[in-house]
Parts: structure tokens; C-alpha cells; sequence
């Protein structure tokens, strides 16, 4: 999966292109600062989260759809509260289809 962030043009929030500089830059830091093999930043567009930065293999593609509903994600974002996964094949909150197909392991999410 590529190292980019890109504005989806049927999306109805358009960012400018500095914001999606800086959050290409915050994926690279937050990558070499966790010493992770991917990272992702996401941004809520209604009622989903939106991939807006991609980093590593093992990172959701840029414009992927993050449902909040009964997600990993969900959990941290509705719960406004950082959560852990230290073994996202037998983590209930995970989902284990999507967690192979990336080749996730374990992940943290963090609202900001």
C-alpha cells in the first residue's frame, strides 16, 4: 500500500492541500516514533472515519471507510479514550477478517 495521503473528490469534505501535507508528515512521524510497521491518521467525515494518511504495508489504504459502528476504531473515537490490542486474532473487539487481510497483529488507537 503506498505512503500518500490524497483527497477523495466525492467526498464531501475537501481538504487543502497543506492540511493533507501535514497529516502525510504526522502518519511518517507517528510510524518512526512507535517503531511500528504501519500507520494510519483517519479523520471522522459524518459519521464514519476516513483514511487520510497511510504509512507501511500493513496500514489501511488512504480513502478507506472506518465505520464507527461496533469497530475498534468506534470504540476509541465514541469512547474518546485511547484502546490496545495486543493480539488482534483473538481480541473480540477486533475484527479478525480485516486484521488478517492487512497482516495486523496488534494496534493502539488514539482519538486527538
Amino acid at each position: 500500500m503506498p505512503d500518500s495521503v490524497t483527497k477523495d473528490s466525492e467526498m464531501e469534505i475537501q481538504y487543502p492541500p497543506s492540511i493533507l501535507e501535514d497529516v502525510t508528515k504526522l502518519v511518517q512521524r507517528v510510524q518512526t516514533f512507535t517503531g511500528a510497521t504501519g500507520a494510519a491518521i483517519a479523520l471522522r467525515e459524518g459519521e464514519d472515519m476516513v483514511c487520510r494518511g497511510s504509512r507501511g504495508n500493513n496500514a489501511p489504504d488512504v480513502g478507506m471507510t472506518l465505520s464507527l459502528d461496533g469497530s475498534f476504531t468506534g470504540l476509541a473515537v465514541t469512547g474518546m479514550k485511547a484502546v490496545r490490542c495486543d493480539d488482534a486474532e483473538n481480541d473480540s473487539r477486533v475484527d479478525p477478517e480485516i486484521s488478517r487481510a492487512l497482516r495486523i497483529k496488534s494496534m493502539a488507537v488514539v482519538p486527538v
